[in-house]
């Protein structure tokens, strides 16, 4: 079920941003990437992707088991290149 969840949230929010992109012509054009992380590699994957350019534009955490570290779902976005 978990897979699922995280899944559906991938391409619910992928479907969005890329829909709201595109509605007008004068506007820059944008990439956007979905991360899943777990919690304690989370800041270290963010310095990265932050020093490529990419920003935060929403984040989320995803369920898992009580036996597993929390994951956490993070939207970027970058000017298209």
């Amino acid at each position: 079920m978990r897979n699922k969840l995280g899944s559906g949230f991938v391409v619910v929010a992928a479907s969005i941003m890329l829909a709201a992109c595109r509605t007008a012509p004068n506007l820059p054009d944008w990439r956007y990437r979905v991360l899943e992380s777990y919690t304690p590699d989370l800041e270290r994957q963010l310095n990265v992707l932050g020093a490529e350019g990419w920003t935060v534009v929403s984040s989320s955490t995803v369920a898992s088991s009580p036996a597993e570290a929390p994951r956490v779902a993070v939207i970027l976005k970058r000017p298209g290149r």
